[in-house]
Order: C-alpha cells, then structure tokens, then sequence
C-alpha cells in the first residue's frame, strides 16, 4: 500500500477540494503520513477504508496514539498493537478521520451518497497482496468497481471537480506472485486503456496522465487548469 502526499496532490489543480478519501489503509495509510508530516490540517475531512479488520484494529489503535499524545509524543507511531474496541467504523480528532472496515466499492458508494455533497480527492490503493495484512474481496482489486461508484456520484450530485490517483499502475494488466511463485494478486483484466477510459467516464474534461513522483507510478485525472499565454 501507498501513500500519496498532500504537496503532490496541490500541484494538480489550483482548487483542491477539502475532502480526502483513501481505500486501502493498510496500518495507518495516508492519514497517517498527514498527521506526521503536518498536512492533516489543510484538509476538511479524511475518510480511509480497508477491508482488513485486522488491519483497522492497528490503524486504530496508532490513530488513537497520535490523538492522545500529539505527534511529538512518546510512542511507538508504527506499533502493531491493535485497538480491540474498533468495531466497523472509528472516528478521530473530532470526527475529522474516519476509519471504515469493509469492501471498498461497498463502503465508497455508502460515504459518498449519504455524507457527502462536494467534490473529494481520491487516493485508490485497494488491492490484494501476499504480505501479512492484505485481505482478499471478491475481486483482488476493486478499482474498477470503486470508478463506477465514484463517476455515480459525479453525475448524481453534478460535481466536475472530482480529482482521482490510482496508486500501482505499474501493475495494470499483470499477475503479481510472491517469492515462492504463488499468485497473490490479478491484475490482468485491468488494462490501462480500460482504466483511462473509466476516469474519462467520470468526467470527459479529464487530463488523465501517467505521473512517477518520488519514484511512486500512478494515474492522475482531474481538471486541468487553462494556461493563459502572455
């Protein structure tokens, strides 16, 4: 799992929006890398989903941690402990995070009709893997799932500002095994046309480009702003 930094993602578009969801959190995901490097504040709202329980129970628990002591505080930031008590969904910081176990497409689509109104920043990394952590859906990557439920927000609510980042491109149309050759994920049905079609689905105003920032391969797509000439 990846994450995405918020000075990236303002290099984008002049007008980022204020919300910021991610799918794939992993042990503490973005939401984490934002609260350590400083950039938490300059968001409204943050939801991040992940389909491990496991997994939330830790992101939980280090969440929790940074709630309590700040970032400067004495512990661990990347402990494996797990946070017992979560259960389905976790708030944060006065409801600023929100922490959501379940099935990515299933999850979004809930977020996105019933809370939210506005244009978000989206961060797609869910995906199956051979590591501990990893849990499996029903499909090893949902992303072509989560874009469909993303593009039915868009037109619902008639939002054009949309910005979508796909983490691990690299992978589009690829079968990843692990050192004893086993298959732990399948990307092979994904191609990368089939992809950049579904972001121009979302929005047929779409730049959608190939980016590599600090050597991390991803799909932007979002309204690039016009260039006056002088």
């Amino acid at each position: 799992m990846g994450q995405i930094q918020t000075e990236f993602i303002h290099t984008l578009v002049y007008d980022v929006p204020e919300i910021f969801i991610e799918t794939g959190t992993a042990l503490g995901g973005t939401p984490q890398r934002m609260i350590q490097d400083g950039t938490f504040s300059k968001w409204k709202k943050v939801y991040t989903i992940e389909l491990s329980a496991d997994s939330c129970k830790v992101a939980s628990k280090r969440y929790k941690l940074f709630e309590e002591h700040g970032v400067s505080g004495d512990f661990d930031p990347d402990t494996g402990e797990a946070d017992e008590t979560f259960k389905d969904r976790g708030e944060y910081f006065d409801g600023k995070l929100v922490l959501v176990n379940g099935e990515s497409e299933i999850v979004l689509r809930d977020i996105l009709m019933n809370e939210i109104d506005d244009p978000c920043v989206f961060w797609l990394d869910a995906h199956a893997g051979g590591r501990a952590g990893y849990a499996k859906g029903r499909v090893d990557v949902p992303l072509m799932g989560e874009l469909e439920v993303i593009k039915e927000h868009a037109h619902t609510k008639n939002i054009e500002n949309h910005v979508v980042c796909i983490d691990d491109v690299h992978m589009l149309g690829q079968k990843q095994y692990d050192k004893e050759k086993n298959l732990v994920c399948d990307w092979s049905d994904l191609a990368p046309e089939e992809v950049a079609r579904a972001l121009s689905g979302i929005n047929k105003q779409y730049t959608v480009e190939f980016m590599n920032p600090f050597g991390q391969p991803m799909l932007t797509a979002c309204n690039k702003p016009f260039t006056i000439p002088f």
